[in-house]
């Protein structure tokens, strides 16, 4: 157990380690996690914008809204938030649990 860091954060890299461990039993190799300050490899720095942005967006569709940018930029200050009149508690609850947990896979992922 690491008594410094979060139970939360514990339950995600227990959680990221067992994922791995699949992995590596099944012939994918996969690295171990950095345990001081690293900066992943580009797979890893594509892959966690995405699982979060994807996550932002099911929240923001649960709190009834769609979004537009203009630009064409996924990450734009000018973007637009339509209601869509579908406002979901439950996608709101997925979407907050995922991005806490997105984030805390990012924290484990850069050591």
């Amino acid at each position: 157990m690491i008594p410094h860091y979060s139970d939360h954060y514990r339950r995600n890299l227990t959680f990221m380690r067992a994922i791995n461990t699949a992995k590596r039993s099944v012939g994918i190799d996969v690295p171990e996690f950095p345990t001081k300050p690293t900066m992943p490899d580009e797979e890893t720095r594509r892959l966690r914008p995405k699982l979060l942005l994807e996550e932002t967006l099911e929240q923001i569709k649960g709190l009834g809204f769609d979004v537009f940018t203009s630009s064409g930029d996924a990450v734009s200050e000018e973007a637009e938030y339509h209601p869509n009149g579908k406002e979901d508690l439950t996608e709101i609850a997925d979407g907050i649990a995922d991005v806490s947990v997105i984030n805390i896979g990012t924290a484990i992922a850069c050591g």
